[in-house]
C-alpha cells in the first residue's frame, strides 16, 4: 500500500484524511481545539463515529489522530504527510518538501497570511515530532496561480509597494481549481482547452485556465478581493473605507473585519450567509432578493472579465457548496451568456449532473465536486 495523510490545520481546528493511493480510506476533523466543546469526529469505512474529548492545544489534538490511526492499522504503510499551505508568496511556487528552511520561509510569510499561516507551520513541526520517519510536503494555495503573468498579478499602485512590501496578486483555493480544471479537460478530451472555473463556498474565487494553466483569478493579495462570498464583501471601491472610518469613527481593523466576517450575502440580506435559504426565498422575502440579485450580478461580471481575459473559453466549471447544488447560479450564467453559444440542459441542470449544457451548446457547463485533498496528494506524489 502506498498511504497519504493529508493535514489542514486551522487556528481551532484540524482536518485529516488517509488515502490509501488515491483512494479515502479514512477522514475526520478536530474541532473545537482549546475550547470545552472539543471533539473528534471520523469517517472510516463508512461509519462515522464521535469521540468528545478535551482538546487543550493543536499537539494533544495529532497525538490523538496519530492514536486514532495507529488503531486501525493505517500507520505501517504511510509514506507521506501532505500539510495545506495557505500562503506560499513568491518563495513556493510549487509544491515543496518540508524542511527547517521551508519552515523559516514560511515564518516570514505570516504577515501575508496571519490567521493560517501559524496554525500550517505548528502542524507540521508537531507531526515531525510525532512521526520523524515520514517525510512531509506542503502544498500552497496560491502556488496554482503563481503562472499569472506580472500583468495579471500588480495592482496599479506604486511599484515601490510590490518591491518591498510584496503587495500584488496571489490568488487562494488553487488545489480546487487545480483538480476541477484537470478533470473538465479529461471530459473535453482537449488538454489546451480554456476553462474558466468557479469555486463557490462560503469562501468563492474564479479563475481562468489555459490549457491548465492559471493565467488570472479573482482573489488577490488576501481572500478578501474578488467574488462577494458569504461573509466577505469581495472587491469593492476601497475609498469607502476611509469614507466609513470618518462617517462612524470606527478603525481601519474594525472596517477590515466587518467586510470579512459581516458582509457579503449575510451583510447584504441582513438574514444569514448561507446561501441555500436566501435561495429558497427570492421570490417571497425582498431581502433575500436583494442580496441574491448582487451575488449573481457581481459573479457574472468576474466571470465574463475572465473569459475575455482568456478570448474566449470552452467550459465554465462549477465546483464547492453553492457552485454544485445551486442550478439557480448556473442557470443564471448560462442566461447570461447565451450569446455565446451555450445551450442549457435544464434537466440536468436541475439534477446537479456533471454535464449541465445540452450536446449542442458551443460552451459546456461542468458540475465537479472538488477534491483538494486528492489533489493534494497528487502534487506531493509529483516530487
Amino acid at each position: 500500500m502506498d498511504n497519504s495523510l493529508v493535514i489542514n490545520a486551522g487556528s481551532s481546528s484540524i482536518k485529516f484524511q488517509v488515502f490509501e493511493d488515491e483512494t479515502s480510506v479514512l477522514s475526520g476533523l478536530c474541532d473545537a481545539i482549546g475550547l470545552e466543546n472539543s471533539k473528534i469526529k471520523i469517517k472510516f469505512n463508512g461509519e462515522k463515529e464521535e469521540i468528545v474529548l478535551p482538546l487543550p492545544n493543536h499537539k494533544v489534538a495529532l497525538e490523538k489522530v496519530v492514536e486514532i490511526l495507529k488503531e486501525k492499522g493505517l500507520l505501517n504503510d504511510l509514506q507521506r504527510i501532505i500539510h495545506r499551505a495557505v500562503h506560499g508568496g513568491e518563495t513556493f511556487k510549487e509544491t515543496a518538501i518540508v524542511t527547517d528552511e521551508l519552515i523559516k520561509e514560511m515564518e516570514k510569510l505570516i504577515p501575508l497570511a496571519p490567521l493560517h499561516n501559524p496554525a500550517n507551520i505548528e502542524g507540521m513541526k508537531l507531526m515531525k515530532e510525532l512521526l520523524p520517519d515520514v517525510k512531509e510536503y506542503a502544498v500552497f494555495d496560491t502556488a496554482f496561480h503563481s503562472t499569472m503573468q506580472e500583468k495579471a498579478y500588480l495592482y496599479p499602485v506604486p511599484y515601490s509597494w510590490y518591491k518591498e512590501h510584496g503587495v500584488r496578486r496571489y490568488g487562494f483555493h488553487g488545489s480546487s481549481h487545480q483538480y476541477v480544471i484537470g478533470e473538465a479537460l479529461k471530459l473535453l478530451n482537449n488538454p489546451k482547452a480554456k476553462i474558466i472555473s468557479c469555486h463557490l463556498g462560503n469562501g468563492a474565487s474564479v479563475c481562468a485556465a489555459d490549457s491548465g494553466i492559471s493565467v488570472d483569478t479573482s482573489m488577490g493579495m488576501t481572500p478578501l478581493e474578488g467574488v462577494m462570498m458569504g461573509t466577505r464583501s469581495g472587491t469593492i471601491d476601497p475609498g469607502i473605507i476611509e469614507y466609513m472610518m470618518n462617517a462612524t469613527g470606527r478603525t481601519c481593523k474594525y472596517l477590515t473585519n466587518v467586510l470579512n466576517k459581516e458582509s457579503g450575502l449575510k451583510g447584504v440580506s441582513e438574514l444569514t450567509s448561507d446561501m441555500r435559504p436566501l435561495e429558497e426565498n427570492m421570490e417571497t422575502c425582498e431581502k433575500s432578493k436583494r442580496a441574491m440579485g448582487v451575488y449573481l450580478q457581481r459573479l457574472t461580471r468576474l466571470i465574463g472579465s475572465h473569459i475575455a481575459t482568456l478570448g474566449g473559453v470552452d467550459a465554465i466549471v462549477f465546483t464547492g457548496g453553492a457552485g454544485e447544488k445551486s442550478p439557480i447560479i448556473r442557470a443564471h450564467i448560462a442566461n447570461q451568456l447565451k450569446f455565446l453559444g451555450i445551450e442549457l440542459d435544464k434537466e440536468a441542470n436541475d439534477k446537479n449532473a456533471i454535464e449541465d449544457t445540452t450536446k449542442n451548446s458551443k460552451v459546456k457547463i461542468f458540475t465537479i465536486p472538488t477534491d483538494e485533498e486528492l489533489q493534494m496528494v497528487r502534487n506531493a506524489k509529483s516530487i
